[in-house]
């Protein structure tokens, strides 16, 4: 399948709905349809140069300040990562302070949220972000 998603004339086009035929394998987690397209079957697909990410190979729609909270996740394979470090990869700038708590702990439990919410528009079952209680969060690891 010729993959027609791009900016044309200042327009981002999305790709075209994939065919049925790659959502019939079932998540052996999960137990719900699997997509079978993409990179090497994987559900997820990271573009880093245009700071797309593709779920079930519809576009998440982040932001590009949700994009690199994401890829950031994802490159820790499953590790923790702190709501400070997240905080920074937000805002791009590190250090920056915002908030009453001073680490922007109230801040990125928002940001989460709101992708989490974009997320689950693509996938209603979708639930790869893990919480670690007063510390942060990870990109859920696949299951075998």
């Amino acid at each position: 399948m010729k993959n027609t998603a791009g900016i044309v004339n200042g327009t981002y086009s999305p790709p075209p709905p994939l065919p049925a035929e790659q959502h019939s394998e079932l998540h052996p987690c999960t137990g719900c349809p699997r997509w079978r397209g993409g990179q090497g079957g994987n559900e997820l697909v990271v573009d880093r140069g245009s700071g797309r990410i593709y779920w079930r190979g519809l576009d998440v729609n982040l932001t590009r300040a949700e994009f690199r909270v994401i890829e950031h996740l994802i490159d820790l394979k499953g590790d923790f990562a702190s709501y400070r470090i997240l905080y920074d990869k937000l805002k791009d700038i590190p250090g920056f302070i915002a908030g009453q708590d001073g680490n922007g702990n109230s801040n990125m439990r928002s940001a989460i949220k709101r992708i989490r919410r974009k997320f689950v528009r693509v996938d209603p079952q979708w639930d790869n972000i893990q919480n670690y209680q007063a510390f942060g969060y990870a990109w859920r690891r696949p299951c075998p």
